[in-house]
């Protein structure tokens, strides 16, 4: 069903008066949480595998939360 045939749509195409400002927090709290966890990946990566092993560690993370998202 295309949004111009919902009726409670508003005129464009979104559903609730303040769905644009709702996404645009969602997308600033979720890059801002991303940030910080890729932030850990590195610290704790380095932690384990040093200058030289912390890039192969993160990049099989990387690996594995690509897989998550592609998934969804």
């Amino acid at each position: 069903m295309k949004l111009k045939n919902i009726l409670e749509a508003n005129p464009d195409g979104t559903i609730s008066k303040d769905e644009d400002k709702k996404r645009a927090k969602l997308v600033k709290d979720s890059v801002k949480s991303m940030e910080k966890f890729v932030k850990d990946i590195h610290t704790q990566a380095d932690k384990i595998g040093g200058s030289f092993r912390s890039p192969g560690i993160r990049a099989e993370v990387k690996k594995a939360i690509k897989g998550i998202f592609e998934k969804i």
